[in-house]
């Protein structure tokens, strides 16, 4: 609860800044200098909201391949997209293994990537059982 004399200071401060306020507005007091500086904004603009894009990257050429990884795909065969559940565990100790490149190929290259080992297993398998 607030005592009689911090509501009765708050009064007198509130009323201080009201009276100073009355004498800037009035131009008996000369205006401070924030305020000398800061213009009202006038209501007769419009804003329009712009696009990221300025005109001068509209103009720019996007690359023209796809990003990501390189891919070792070969053009005279058609893969397609398998999904298969495996342990969580062997995913992450094959992913580790992957990342230090601890896989080769019998062709002496490092498997890199998932869908590499996987037809490289695979290849093994169906050769084993011929």
């Amino acid at each position: 609860m607030m005592s009689k004399d911090k509501s009765s200071k708050l009064g007198e401060v509130s009323g201080l800044l009201g009276n100073i306020t009355k004498k800037r507005e009035s131009g008996e007091l000369a205006p401070s200098p924030l305020q000398s500086v800061v213009q009202p904004v006038s209501e007769e603009k419009e804003f329009k909201s712009k696009n990221s894009l300025t005109p001068e990257h509209e103009n720019l050429e996007k690359p023209k391949g796809k990003g990501g990884r390189p891919s070792v795909k070969s053009e005279e065969i058609e893969y397609m997209k398998i999904s298969p559940r495996i342990p969580k565990s062997l995913r992450q100790e094959v992913g580790v293994a992957l990342s230090l490149e601890k896989f080769v190929d019998a062709d002496g290259k490092v498997i890199k990537t998932l869908d590499e080992l996987v037809t490289f297993a695979l290849e093994q398998l169906r050769d084993q059982k011929k």
